[in-house]
């Protein structure tokens, strides 16, 4: 190859960038699937789903779950 044919040194520094931007954005782009994989399948399944139960039970459940999620987050650390 010939000095005329042969890429400079700012051509190769910028295919650098070029293909550490692809990277990232191919990692940025998996995110999503990794965050609804770990996301629960229904947050609140046993709220109550009638427009009469709602204002007489929804504050008991409400309460409930509150209660129950940070006594279930720490039987889950001490566990590990």
């Amino acid at each position: 190859m010939t000095a005329d044919t042969q890429p400079s040194d700012t051509a190769r520094a910028s295919n650098d960038i070029v293909a550490a931007v692809l990277e990232e954005r191919e990692e940025i782009n998996t995110m999503p699937n990794d965050v609804a994989a770990s996301a629960p399948g229904d947050a609140r399944r046993h709220r109550p789903e009638s427009a009469t139960d709602n204002p007489l039970l929804g504050p008991f459940v409400a309460v409930a779950d509150r209660t129950r999620d940070p006594i279930r987050n720490a039987m889950d650390t001490s566990v590990r």
